[in-house]
């Protein structure tokens, strides 16, 4: 009596395999054309993907009739990027000198050509590095300034190419308000005294749109923080978005300051890892203590908070193969993680597929 084979298998597996490959290339083409039919080039868009890119987020992914404001990843150090509706820009600080090619080509990427503003905070490193660059390359208007001096070869470097660029050069005063587009103005709170330290020479300003407002404190450590107080007063600090001080330090973001601007969202902007074990224990206890939405750069990279005037859209984005870094200002790119997220952009459909954003909106009053 003949008996039947042992079945192997591999017929049904080879099946498997030719309906996987099958399925991925029906979802491979169903989003090629979904990118020709919003008017994209599928081409370059894939081939676009294995360029070095600074990891930011495009304007297809975000509301461009909104303000926004982008506290970049730049590692140990700070810069902040606002953008109005109608596409002028403002630069605050300009990360470390070695941060400074990852600067450029983010601003580039960004679309910035002209600055109506470069404020810098103080004459320290990790907020001036890059901005005699910023000023050679980009058309500013104006830079705001504390009126302290510094020996160093960075500030040296910055007050040369501002006298070299031309561009006018004011000193932030306490109570003076400049203009930034229509319905949006800021208004400088501190420092009240320049004979301190540098980091409690910052330039601390509010920024106000519509019944929005953000509060920038540069490294505003708690002496400056209660000068502020003492001599300006509690009303003018009250935020719905806080920069924290010195990169999230115990020296800064004192009680009294907290309570003050009771803020809804607090940015802190600091290296992964670094030297100084920043962000502070006690700092992140005490906006965790209030119900403060905590944001960081290190561990979320740049992030993004739009506003229309009435609401805030807060947005993080973390670019695992192109993260600008303070430390060595180089952009770090891998060819097998760029392979990864097309493929994840193709098969998951995203719409912007440079950034898969994670967003939460905070409504006033909410």
């Amino acid at each position: 009596m003949a008996t039947k084979k042992r079945s192997s298998g591999k017929g049904e597996e080879r099946g498997k395999v030719i309906l996987t490959v099958a399925l991925a290339l029906v979802c491979v083409l169903a989003s090629l054309l979904g990118i020709y039919l919003r008017g994209g080039n599928p081409f370059e868009e894939i081939l676009s993907f294995f360029k070095d890119s600074p990891g930011i987020l495009e304007s297809g992914e975000y509301k461009e009739d909104c303000l926004s404001v982008f506290f970049l990843d730049v590692g140990q150090a700070d810069s902040i990027l606002l953008r109005s509706p109608e596409g002028k820009f403002m630069l605050i600080d300009a990360a470390k000198n070695d941060g400074a090619p990852a600067l450029l080509r983010t601003l580039k990427e960004f679309g910035v050509k002209e600055l109506e503003y470069l404020v810098l905070t103080h004459p320290h490193e990790d907020h001036i590095g890059g901005a005699d660059a910023v000023l050679e390359q980009f058309a500013v208007k104006t830079v705001l300034s504390p009126d302290v001096g510094s020996t160093s070869k960075s500030w040296r470097d910055v007050l040369d190419a501002i006298e070299k660029e031309g561009c006018k050069d004011l000193i932030a005063r306490p109570g003076d308000t400049y203009g930034f587009f229509e319905g949006c103005t800021f208004t400088v709170l501190g420092p009240y005294d320049t004979d301190e330290d540098l980091n409690n020479c910052s330039v601390v300003f509010r920024l106000d749109y519509g019944e929005t407002s953000f509060l920038f404190t540069g490294d505003a450590e708690e002496r400056e923080e209660l000068s502020i107080l003492e001599n300006g007063g509690s009303s003018f600090l009250k935020a719905d978005v806080l920069k924290v001080g010195h990169h999230g330090s115990s020296t800064s973001t004192c009680e009294e300051f907290l309570s003050a601007v009771s803020p809804r969202c607090a940015v802190i902007s600091c290296g992964e890892n670094n030297e100084y074990g920043h962000p502070h224990r006690s700092t992140l206890d005490a906006l965790e203590d209030r119900g403060i939405e905590i944001l960081r750069t290190d561990l979320s990279g740049t992030v993004m908070v739009q506003s229309d005037g009435k609401n805030l859209t807060v947005s993080k984005a973390r670019s695992s193969d192109a993260a600008m870094s303070g430390a060595s200002g180089a952009m770090k790119t891998s060819a097998a993680a760029n392979r990864e997220r097309l493929f994840q952009r193709i098969f998951l459909g995203s719409v912007g597929f440079r950034r898969k954003l994670l967003s939460e909106t905070f409504l006033k009053g909410a």
